[in-house]
């Protein structure tokens, strides 16, 4: 008897530092995002693109960027959809923002106009916590 009620007290506090870790995460995956493309992006990436170039790539991602935070919003409405939206969607949406973090540094410093949209100076984008207004 002693033995099961061990087994049911370990899986009870198992489950529990998951749902605080799976908290955790959620918590700091979304106020990271940004910060996480700038690693997962190298410096210098488009360095070798011209002004069209850059337009078309940050077309593509501003579009792909778009996309994931409606995915985000739809997972975030659904039960769980908070864990759902960190685990299945926060990665690629950082890597996208620091493609597009990296397109807009490289179309500044060779002064392309005019910046696609979601690319001039200051735009964030978006985002996850950043939702366009309906």
């Amino acid at each position: 008897m002693a033995n099961g009620n061990m087994k049911s007290s370990k899986n009870r506090l198992s489950a529990a530092a998951a749902t605080i870790a799976l908290a955790l995460t959620s918590c700091s995956a979304s106020n990271n995002e940004d910060r996480v493309g700038k690693f997962l992006v190298a410096p210098g990436k488009y360095r070798l693109y011209d002004c069209e170039q850059l337009a078309r790539s940050a077309a593509g991602y501003v579009s792909r960027e778009r996309e994931l935070a409606q995915a985000q919003a739809k997972a975030e409405a659904g039960p769980g959809g908070g864990v759902v939206s960190v685990l299945a969607y926060s990665s690629e949406y950082g890597l996208v923002r620091g493609n597009i973090d990296e397109l807009r540094r490289e179309a500044m410093e060779k002064k392309c106009d005019p910046m696609p949209p979601g690319l001039a100076p200051g735009s964030a984008g978006p985002g996850p916590n950043r939702r366009p207004a309906r």
